[in-house]
């Protein structure tokens, strides 16, 4: 079951603490090399509260997620928690293009930029990763492959070689 993040307006005009919740199933991101698939379970334990004129949204995650390495694309899942702060003014434009005019509000876009946030890094399999082969997409890490090394002078720009600049 995909996560719903709306929150009824009502509700947290009506509540001195907040809202609280705690939602587990799905919620997918695909971003960079990294996404959270249908089958990756999502955990989230949030608060939303309204103060003045922001409202705040707290929350803790945690997900499973799958990954493949920027050089050799080899899969792997792995596991991470992370906390999310984020507040906006109700008043005003803000980050998220979240619109506070209907009777709900949805944080999801709260959740998904959060989420590429924390996935940041470019992820590499091993530091000593060796690719794809350029020519055949072979595995360097896996076989190695007996291609010919290409002549510079085959290039299309090996004559730019010979310009004196």
């Amino acid at each position: 079951m995909n996560i719903d993040l709306n929150i009824n307006l009502k509700d947290l005009l009506n509540s001195s603490s907040g809202i609280n919740f705690e939602k587990t199933g799905t919620f997918e991101v695909n971003y960079d090399s990294f996404q959270i698939r249908p089958e990756d379970e999502v955990s989230i334990y949030c608060n939303v509260k309204l103060k003045d004129e922001y409202i705040h949204f707290e929350c803790d995650a945690k997900m499973n997620f799958f990954q493949s390495c920027r050089r050799c694309l080899s899969e792997k899942s792995a596991f991470k928690e992370f906390k999310i702060d984020e507040h906006f003014n109700v008043y005003r434009d803000n980050d998220f293009d979240i619109e506070v005019l209907d009777e709900c509000i949805d944080l999801s876009t709260i959740l998904s930029e959060s989420i590429i946030e924390n996935f940041g890094e470019t992820y590499i399999c091993n530091p000593d990763c060796k690719g794809l082969c350029s020519e055949c997409g072979l595995n360097l890490n896996e076989n190695s492959c007996n291609h010919e090394k290409k002549n510079l002078k085959e290039s299309p720009f090996s004559s730019l070689s010979q310009l004196d600049l």
